[in-house]
């Protein structure tokens, strides 16, 4: 159930005061995300040896299944 406010009732000075000052930083606050770089495009970032080690091993795989298959055919 829900809360029914009245609107035609007088703000206390106080709540005018926070409304004013809310307003007031609604229009001067200026948000705006810090551009970051990535370090991707940088060329800084950090290779891993795995991805390395396993595009070394499917090479082997290729090369012993390319020789299997003309040592049979």
């Amino acid at each position: 159930m829900a809360l029914y406010v009245n609107r035609d009732e007088k703000r206390s000075q106080y709540q005018e005061k926070i409304a004013a000052d809310l307003k007031g930083k609604l229009k001067t606050t200026d948000i705006q995300a810090e551009k970051v770089e990535s370090t991707m495009l940088e060329g800084v970032h950090q290779t891993r040896t795995a991805g390395l080690v396993i595009a070394g091993l499917l090479l082997l795989v290729v090369i012993v299944a390319v020789i299997v298959m003309f040592k049979n055919g």
